[in-house]
């Protein structure tokens, strides 16, 4: 008896120790938004950050999303650059096949337009009109909504991060620049420079507005700078001790930066430090700022960070070093729901997390089997999350986007299990849409049996009016058989009887 209580005892343990952690739980109630409103074109995501102060706040709710795959679009390279979304549902992203993509709510490609290089900024919307969107072919370009070209800005350096424009409709970016030397631009609606700035070395990141107009970039030198929008004159700058993450404000207008130096950083709108907060080894990501004023930062863990700069709780899905987050920022719902991607260490693929307001796990879904994962998400006005993924497939880059929603597939699914030598499953899709990574969990049980126990498996895409089958393959076993099928909410069990390699089912 004192063996069976040990053995017990451990495997509780053990099962424990397998459940994802969250350190510090704090059932602060989630506050109304204060101040934010949807962007320059008042659509659902109409930026990098969803927002001027890259807040990542959405105003729409996710609690209906069960994280569904409505449906996937591949490309013919990858995505790292993050979507967009109009007041039409339009998403717009950039590839690095080096085209913009337009692709309405169902999926369906509207349009795409020629960059001429890699797309790693996300495009920006602005009232209706255009898209803003940098290529690495040294170019920030103006498209229109039916995806001919307004016009073309030569930055004299390739654009890595993002358009950020301001509500009269003045367009700030940063360029590798001239000689490597680092550029903020500021361009007006009909292409022509209005001011630039010399940080001295290069610019990855996307610039953040003030709601008093002050715009706050990063650099490669470690410095945070404030510039005026009306010259780009310098105001201030900030020195952290590494490279920063782009800027994200709050309601009070206090700025705050990732760094690998190891911190998070609050810095007040004179320039001065407020405080910083050790996450980790640091991090690239963009901070966002839920409605209740927390921040929200990933490193190798996701952190929330109270407005004190004290630690309010910390997702730890994973094992050590077992996951990095890597999305250059992240998506927070209405409702407090956050959404973030995590890369497995060494860059073998990556999952799309949503996490509950209070730091607990909600779901997590696969969206690529290899290579790093850059893209952020975004929601639209039904509670839909989009995000881009990017891998490698017989040694070519591909990449897919993902709309993560809520439906009825289950009711179009029928199953049907059938005896013989092993057992055969038949899985049939009824409706009239395709469901995409499709997890089946397949339970075998008997009084002794070979091979038996749960397995599960993947089907990739279950195309509409068709159906698959997925057999358990040889095992062997004696006296009565039970067979169960789970399929997202749907399980189908059966009874019978086996001999041998032989299932008689009732």
């Amino acid at each position: 008896m004192n063996k069976i209580t040990s053995f017990l005892i451990i495997l509780l343990f053990i099962l424990l120790s397998l459940h994802p952690i969250v350190i510090g739980l704090d059932n602060e109630s989630i506050k109304p938004s204060n101040g934010i409103i949807d962007g320059p074109m008042d659509s659902p995501w109409s930026t990098y950050g969803h927002d001027n102060r890259h807040t990542s706040q959405s105003l729409y709710s996710t609690a209906d999303n069960s994280g569904l795959i409505k449906w996937k679009l591949l490309a013919d390279s990858g995505f790292h650059s993050s979507p967009v979304i109009d007041n039409n549902g339009i998403i717009y992203i950039g590839c690095m096949d080096h085209y913009l993509y337009a692709i309405n709510p169902d999926g369906t490609e509207k349009w795409k337009f020629d960059c001429n290089g890699w797309i790693l900024s996300s495009p920006s919307l602005y009232e209706n009109e255009c898209i803003y969107v940098g290529s690495l072919d040294d170019s920030l370009y103006a498209i229109n909504l039916d995806g001919t070209l307004r016009w073309k800005y030569d930055a004299e350096g390739s654009i890595w991060g993002s358009p950020t424009i301001s509500d009269d409709g003045i367009i700030y970016f940063g360029s590798i620049g001239p000689d490597s030397y680092g550029r903020v631009y500021a361009l007006y609606p009909n292409g022509t420079e209005k001011w630039h700035y010399d940080t001295g070395d290069w610019i990855y990141s996307t610039p953040a507005i003030a709601n008093n107009n002050t715009i706050y970039i990063t650099s490669n030198n470690k410095y945070l700078y404030a510039l005026s929008s009306n010259d780009g004159s310098l105001l201030w700058r900030f020195r952290a001790g590494d490279s920063l993450s782009n800027p994200s404000i709050d309601d009070d207008g206090i700025i705050y930066f990732s760094s690998h130096d190891d911190y998070l950083y609050a810095i007040y709108p004179n320039g001065t430090m407020k405080w910083r907060t050790e996450i980790d080894t640091g991090s690239s990501d963009t901070p966002a700022i839920g409605s209740d004023g927390t921040i929200y930062i990933g490193g190798f863990y996701f952190y929330a960070v109270n407005p004190d700069g004290s630690i309010k709780w910390i997702y730890q899905g994973w094992e050590p070093y077992e996951y990095e987050c890597t999305s250059r920022t992240y998506a927070i719902s209405s409702d407090g729901n956050i959404y973030f991607v995590a890369t497995k260490h060494g860059g073998w693929g990556g999952n799309l997390i949503a996490l509950n307001h209070d730091g607990t796990l909600r779901w997590r879904k696969n969206i690529a089997t290899n290579d790093y994962q850059y893209s952020s998400p975004a929601i639209d006005l039904h509670g839909t999350v989009y995000i881009g993924s990017k891998y490698v497939d017989s040694g070519y880059l591909y990449g897919d986007l993902f709309a993560f929603g809520h439906g009825e597939v289950n009711n179009n699914i029928t199953i049907e299990i059938n005896g013989g030598i092993g057992v055969e499953i038949i899985i049939k899709n009824n409706g009239d849409s395709s469901i995409h990574d499709l997890e089946i969990s397949i339970i075998l049980d008997s009084f002794w049996m070979i091979a038996g126990g749960e397995t599960t498996t993947t089907i990739s895409e279950l195309l509409p009016q068709s159906e698959i089958i997925v057999t358990t393959g040889f095992f062997f076993g004696l006296g009565p058989f039970e067979v169960t099928v789970n399929i997202l909410d749907i399980s189908e069990t059966r009874n019978g009887f086996i001999f041998g390699p032989f299932v008689i089912l009732k």
